[in-house]
């Protein structure tokens, strides 16, 4: 969304406008990297593109 802003300006533009951000992404929030790390360690959160595996499409 602000591909101009530094990124150690990020965090202070995301608690200004936190509800904003939320409301753009149907809420999609981790509350931390354990918590990303917990869910996601043992099963992909995303299918990875690879142009020698099979695509579903």
């Amino acid at each position: 969304m602000h591909p101009r802003v530094p990124w150690y300006r990020l965090p202070t533009l995301y608690r200004a406008n936190r509800d904003r951000y939320l409301r753009a992404n149907n809420g999609y929030l981790f509350a931390s990297y354990r918590s990303v790390f917990a869910r996601h360690f043992l099963k992909a959160k995303d299918p990875v593109a690879h142009p020698l595996w099979p695509s579903d499409h």
